[in-house]
């Protein structure tokens, strides 16, 4: 699983840097890591980044958010599976003293819990590399549409018309 993970991470930092750009003739003196494959990889090095460099602050503080939302759980989970872990053996200890029952039921009780929370942290970890996946492409997409203009402009017949323009 963390092979897995890691060529999934691997692919994520990959990626933008080797996408095809369209051939431009023109001469364009264009910023320093102002490219679209610089935005994804600021959208991936800090959750936010690349959505408000194409100035779209609203969706920034969505995608921080949700990470931080999903970091933070992924915190606690691991925290309490690590409390079922390493506290087991003290509870099954005061258990078994304090009630004479089955020395297998409260151990396999541990058990089941401890394995809820990594799952539940397991589950949460790819959740949150699907959203830093889907973060880093909306800020690369954003990024090569920046210069489109959508909008809708009225026809010399009084028709609503939709029109596309790119901005030099």
């Amino acid at each position: 699983m963390k092979l897995l993970l890691l060529i999934c991470f691997s692919l994520t930092l990959a990626l933008p840097l080797f996408a095809a750009m369209p051939i431009d003739t023109t001469l364009k003196i264009q910023a320093p890591f102002s490219s679209p494959s610089w935005v994804g990889v600021r959208s991936m090095l800090i959750p936010g980044w690349g959505q408000l460099y194409n100035g779209k602050p609203i969706k920034a503080l969505v995608v921080a958010g949700g990470q931080i939302a999903m970091g933070y759980g992924i915190y606690r989970q691991n925290q309490k599976y690590l409390d079922n872990t390493h506290s087991s053996d003290q509870m099954f200890h005061i258990f078994q003293t304090t009630h004479n029952l089955d020395d297998s039921l409260a151990s396999d009780d541990y058990q089941r819990i401890a394995y809820f929370y990594k799952n539940d942290r397991n589950k949460l970890i790819w959740w949150s590399v699907g959203a830093m996946f889907i973060s880093v492409y909306d800020a690369f997409v954003d990024a090569h549409l920046r210069n489109f203009d959508v909008g809708t402009t009225v026809g010399s017949d009084g028709e609503p018309r939709i029109a596309i323009t790119l901005r030099w």
